[in-house]
């Protein structure tokens, strides 16, 4: 059963993101960008990396130039791919390591996927020693660290002028229908029309680009970069949505205030509302109740070898009951 709730309660749920591939300092560094309902998985501390990712509502994975590819992030990926989980690819050391940022999208898209997305494009200083900034291929735009964003010059426009008309033409894809893109093709290109006629506004194609799910690369060297992936971040919606059950009663976990969980995979529980003062149990499928305590490593997701799929977890001494389909 699924329970309508608003679109601004869903998003106030709790989210977590797995990150696969990620150097320590990496991953700390994102720890510092996650918004106060959200919290990061490193996916590689567990055993069952691909069941971990099940517990997901978006997956990091990292590209580093001078590493490479960690070797569970092609199994981490196809995952979250099978399961419509919205990823991300991070390209870290692409200025100084062994590969550069062209490099680490071309092989996110010869082993990840054909349909990586970049709209952010690293700008080096004159030494090509470090990142001084991004170019916004969408808008244009150079952005820096600590200054407003300013339009691009005519050599970085040349540049990357294939990459700006393939995402709008990506975006426009996204936004409208297929029958009236084959109308428009049939007269002329509905993406030539796109800055004379198309209506399709440049915040709408910004809006597109944020609605989407699409499945994108950014640069991650500097803090711009940092500033955009908190974006990214921010911009996770949940796709767990469990309903509670106690007596005759059911409602969305959304308007539950006491710690509630499922069993995503054995081993493994999505939890809400998590407090350390609140002991916990797992109610199985056969009514059996095993305590666990109030100690959890994680405010989102509960590891206990005892969990099954499909088990309750609650307070000691209730009788809520929780399903949730992922949506």
């Amino acid at each position: 059963m699924m329970l309508s709730i608003d679109t601004q309660t869903a998003e106030s749920l709790p989210k977590v993101v797995g990150v696969i591939g990620s150097p320590a300092q990496v991953f700390e560094q994102l720890q510092q960008l996650v918004p106060i309902n959200l919290e990061l998985l490193n996916i590689a501390e567990h055993l069952i990396e691909t069941d971990v990712i099940l517990t997901c509502d978006g997956l990091i994975g990292v590209i580093d130039g001078n590493i490479g590819l960690a070797p569970n992030l092609i199994t981490c990926w196809q995952q979250a791919a099978d399961y419509d989980i919205p990823r991300t690819v991070l390209a870290v050391n692409t200025v100084n390591g062994r590969a550069d940022f062209d490099e680490a999208i071309a092989l996110s898209e010869l082993v990840l996927c054909e349909d990586i997305t970049m709209r952010y494009y690293p700008i080096e200083n004159d030494e090509q020693t470090k990142y001084v900034g991004v170019l916004d291929v969408l808008r244009n735009e150079i952005l820096q660290p600590g200054q407003p964003p300013v339009p691009a010059d005519d050599e970085h426009r040349t540049l990357t002028i294939g990459e700006h008309e393939e995402l709008v033409e990506l975006l426009v894809h996204a936004d409208v229908s297929d029958a009236a893109i084959d109308e428009s093709i049939d007269n002329s290109s509905i993406f030539l029309k796109h800055t004379s006629g198309l209506p399709i506004s440049l915040p709408r194609l910004q809006d597109i680009w944020s609605e989407a799910q699409l499945v994108t690369v950014y640069p991650f060297d500097n803090q711009v970069s940092n500033q955009i992936i908190s974006k990214w971040l921010s911009g996770i919606k949940p796709t767990w949505l469990p309903t509670v059950t106690d007596g005759d009663e059911t409602r969305s976990v959304a308007h539950i205030t006491e710690p509630v969980g499922i069993g995503v995979v054995n081993g493994i529980a999505r939890l809400w509302n998590y407090s350390s003062a609140t002991d916990l149990e797992i109610s199985s499928k056969n009514n059996e109740q095993v305590q666990i305590g109030s100690q959890a490593t994680s405010k989102f997701v509960l590891f206990d070898s005892r969990i099954q799929v499909e088990d309750t977890i609650r307070p000691i001494n209730t009788s809520y009951l929780v399903t949730s389909p992922r949506i």
